[in-house]
């Protein structure tokens, strides 16, 4: 049984190449050009177990108020 965060790990990779000026804010963009995504945390630790051969692998987590969270 693994108790923890099962979170989700997200990667944004930007290309400076293609910023400009907000014309809200003058402040420089970052244009996201790639999204990864992975497990993070006792996801991870999940999948590692499951990897390494493990029969009964068991996770237990709660479910939060972000934007992926799955409500």
């Amino acid at each position: 049984m693994v108790i923890g965060d099962l979170c989700l790990d997200i990667y944004w990779f930007v290309d400076s190449s293609r910023s400009e000026a907000s014309l809200e804010t003058g402040l420089p963009t970052h244009p996201v050009r790639e999204q990864r995504y992975s497990l993070g945390g006792a996801g991870n630790v999940v999948s590692n177990l499951a990897a390494a051969g493990c029969r009964s692998v068991r996770p237990i987590g709660v479910v939060g108020d972000d934007p992926w969270a799955g409500r």
